[in-house]
């Protein structure tokens, strides 16, 4: 597994990939599949201001085109609006809100997409309210698909309550739109979500009023703590159910400060015979986990799946990329194996909760689903070093780093180094305390973000810290092209994976040849 921030990255929890399968072809008719509103305050822009975000998913060959990533298409269908509670309802030009396309599948006929701005498509859709709330923002129109076997042609709702004196932000889930299931003997997936002022979430089933009067698949429950989905699917009826689940942000005690709606399908399909599933492989990061990201610093890693069987091929997805963010090559892609570059730079004003589903899907209707939540921190000081981080520490696969203790500040820019030396080539502390010194005599108005305290320079925490063999040559270089697989070598068995997140590595090393007169080339390699 690999993943790059300037080399920091933390996992703050642990979550499962969810397998799911299918074997009988989709329905193609009517037209809404997906639906989820999010929101967040903005008191920059004025008290009980909110940023209202809407996702939904709709028939992709309901629309022009056919509609790819980046079309901005016209709601024209269903007609969908968005009300935002006070009596605001938000529509598009044409009366139909806009929406630009963020993924799609052209097998399972679906696009998923963001609702725009009518008034100016590149900022959010934002709402300043009379007073604190609650307030109830929602979409609420028709039609279901026609073939969906629990609510054929129905009326869809989807609602996130907005309230000011007990929330900043709602929680936030992904889903995909359309979610293939075995037919036994029982179907289960995760409804991921994330909360990014640390809420606890409880997960329930939205009742016929919330959900715009659809049953839920009889039989269907979820674990109100983990979001984890459970549905025997014995004896049911293959095809489309619709499934709607609510996702409250409650304080300690287990009062409840917002709630949010997510609203998909499930395929139901006959099980295929043999063969086996895709799977996520390395360099994925591991289903689950929750990545904290710095603004203003490039992320980037790389989602890899593949399928064992002979002949197979594996359709690989994203849902729920954050604005900005880019996979390369662009997805759905496939082939087997199959991967694409996740790559982001997120901005100050996307310091936020994003959870992002990764689905394989293979020839045989097989699928299978992995969550990443990405959160995004501000960086006061501009050391791309979370604030977060510098205040409370971190934990990495259960050893906490006290960054707090090694003199860390959210005010004033630091940088940690960790330095390794092969034996004979440990640097002198006077020469380590020049550099030192030098770092932090930098004025601070020579820095594009200077430090909030106002005082000078970095603080350069050097540490001393292992002694290796010396080799004569580390690595080898031709045509000015360096190997640097011996290098990589040392430093992956030496260098902790919980310091890799904060820390930067160095080492003292001879990197060769020999000088014309007998004296080694002695370099230090960052």
């Amino acid at each position: 597994m690999r993943f790059s921030n300037s080399g920091r990255t933390v996992v703050r929890a642990a979550g499962f990939c969810a397998l799911s399968m299918m074997a009988a072809g989709l329905a193609h008719a009517s037209h809404f599949r997906y639906g989820h509103i999010l929101w967040r305050a903005r008191p920059d822009i004025a008290p009980n201001t909110a940023e209202v975000t809407l996702y939904a998913s709709f028939r992709r060959s309901g629309y022009p085109g056919p509609p790819v990533i980046g079309s901005v298409i016209n709601e024209d269908v269903g007609g969908t609006t968005l009300s935002l509670g006070d009596g605001t309802v938000i529509s598009g030009p044409n009366g139909d809100l806009q929406f630009r396309v963020l993924a799609f599948d052209a097998a399972q006929d679906w696009i998923y997409g963001v609702a725009l701005n009518p008034a100016n498509t590149s900022l959010p859709i934002t709402r300043t309210y009379s007073g604190p709330g609650p307030w109830t923002a929602q979409i609420n129109s028709c039609c279901r698909i026609s073939t969906l076997k629990n609510a054929p042609d129905g009326s869809y709702r989807v609602a996130t309550t907005i309230n000011f004196n007990t929330d900043v932000s709602s929680a936030v889930a992904t889903v995909p739109p359309i979610v293939n299931c075995s037919s036994g003997p029982v179907c289960s997936f995760a409804v991921t979500a994330g909360d990014s002022d640390g809420d606890t979430l409880f997960w329930r089933l939205a009742t016929i009023g919330e959900n715009g009067g659809m049953t839920q698949p009889g039989g269907l429950t979820v674990d109100s703590a983990t979001g984890a989905l459970i549905w025997p699917t014995a004896g049911k009826t293959l095809g489309l159910w619709g499934v709607q689940i609510i996702i409250e942000s409650r304080t300690v005690g287990g009062a409840i400060k917002s709630a949010v709606a997510v609203d998909f399908i499930i395929n139901l399909g006959s099980a295929p015979v043999g063969g086996s599933a895709p799977a996520f492989t390395p360099p994925t990061p591991v289903c689950g986990i929750t990545l904290d990201l710095v603004v203003g610093k490039m992320f980037t890693f790389t989602v890899r799946a593949q399928d064992v069987d002979a002949g197979d091929n594996v359709t690989l997805n994203a849902i729920g990329l954050p604005s900005g963010a880019t996979m390369t090559p662009g997805l759905p892609s496939s082939g087997n194996p199959i991967q694409s570059i996740f790559n982001w730079t997120p901005t100050a004003s996307q310091i936020a909760t994003s959870v992002i589903i990764f689905t394989a899907t293979d020839t045989t209707a097989r699928q299978t689903q992995c969550n990443t939540i990405v959160q995004v921190r501000g960086d006061s000081d501009g050391d791309g070093i979370p604030d977060l981080w510098e205040t409370n520490g971190y934990t990495y696969n259960g050893h906490f780093v006290n960054l707090p203790a090694m003199g860390a500040n959210p005010n004033h820019k630091d940088i940690f180094v960790e330095i390794d030396y092969m034996v004979g080539l440990q640097p002198k502390q006077a020469a380590l305390d020049k550099v030192v010194a030098a770092f932090a005599a930098v004025p601070n108005s020579q820095f594009a973000i200077p430090n909030p305290d106002g005082l000078n320079g970095i603080t350069l925490h050097l540490v001393t810290s292992n002694s290796v063999p010396f080799q004569t040559n580390l690595g080898s270089s031709t045509a000015d092209v360096y190997d640097w697989t011996a290098f990589e070598t040392l430093k992956n068995a030496n260098f902790a994976p919980e310091l890799q997140l904060a820390f930067h590595y160095c080492l003292f090393a001879n990197i060769g040849p020999t000088t014309s007169s007998g004296d080694v080339d002695r370099k230090s390699v960052v």
